[in-house]
């Protein structure tokens, strides 16, 4: 996959990031007309309440079914699986099932470690019910915006690396994601350090985890892996995005430089002011309409 940025007459649309941004549902009777969704399905034997998954597009298929996995964002200390409960129908209109997990916040669940323990063990729980939900294994894609777009990155690294696995404790299912998908991802999370004194989602998540140099070396996606690890790898943003653009833009650069194949696609308004993951809030925007499609051709260029 090739660099890219389209231009306006391509429709194409920038994506602008808010540190914790107010998710405008589509709809709302749109989402009442589609009926297959299945809430809260516990990924753990735990009971926990952040460990449950949404389930979009399951019922609708009786064989095996391309899955995106939709992780998604809230500046890492909040955020819910319902914020993206549009963009999950729209990839399962698209012919996709789709997994939505919960996962714990920082720091009111744990550090990052236990973040991704929970990711993890969502990745497994889709591998042991492959068969009951009729996911195809050998068409599976990540998705994930802002810092769920960041866990999606990391969860990439971590996916490629048995050093990584074994210092987050998380045990890799039996299965490659066949493309990784992250709109306006945070790239650069120790930058948060260094804006412990004004910043609220750093200063949120606190300086013992943000100063815990070990933990935080094992988060650093510049450094953890190898660059060629990222390749293929799609990202989204927009001129706009004050919160995490220049994080992409950044991250972009790192890949460009040692030559990495990976796509990023800036778009930029042309009917309406795009703001952070407009893909996601604003839904019925004609630029949001033209990135998710972009998406969609994308990973179905994947598809075996």
């Amino acid at each position: 996959m090739n660099k890219m940025r389209y231009l306006p007459v391509l429709l194409s649309a920038a994506l602008m990031l808010t540190a914790m941004p107010v998710p405008l549902m589509a709809e709302e009777e749109e989402t009442e007309e589609y009926a297959d969704i299945i809430k809260d399905v516990s990924y753990s034997d735990d009971g926990e309440e952040k460990h449950v998954l949404d389930l979009f597009g399951t019922q609708s298929y009786d064989e095996a079914t391309p899955v995106v996995v939709e992780v998604h964002g809230g500046g890492f200390i909040g955020g819910t699986k319902e914020i993206n409960t549009d963009h999950a129908i729209f990839y399962a209109e698209q012919g996709y099932t789709v997994v939505a997990p919960e996962y714990g916040k920082v720091p009111k669940d744990g550090n990052f470690t236990d973040t991704m323990r929970d990711l993890f063990e969502c990745y497994n729980w889709i591998a042991d019910n492959a068969e009951e939900y009729h996911f195809d294994l050998e068409n599976i894609f990540i998705s994930g915006d802002s810092a769920g777009g960041y866990y999606t990155l990391l969860t990439y690294a971590i996916w490629n690396s048995e050093e990584l696995q074994e210092y987050f404790g998380v045990e890799v299912p039996d299965y490659e994601f066949s493309a990784v998908v992250t709109s306006c991802p945070a790239t650069d999370l120790l930058a948060k350090a260094d804006a412990l004194e004004d910043d609220y989602v750093a200063q949120t998540i606190g300086e013992d985890i943000l100063l815990d140099e070990d933990l935080m070396s094992h988060m650093d996606l510049y450094s953890i892996v190898d660059a060629s690890v990222f390749e293929g790898v799609y990202m989204l943003t927009t001129p706009g995005d004050t919160t995490t653009g220049s994080e992409v833009l950044k991250f972009d650069d790192y890949l460009t430089e040692n030559g990495v194949e990976h796509t990023t696609i800036s778009y930029e308004g042309t009917e309406n002011e795009l703001i952070h993951v407009f893909n996601i809030t604003q839904m019925d925007y004609v630029e949001s309409q033209q990135a998710n499609q972009d998406i969609v051709d994308f990973m179905n260029s994947f598809l075996k």
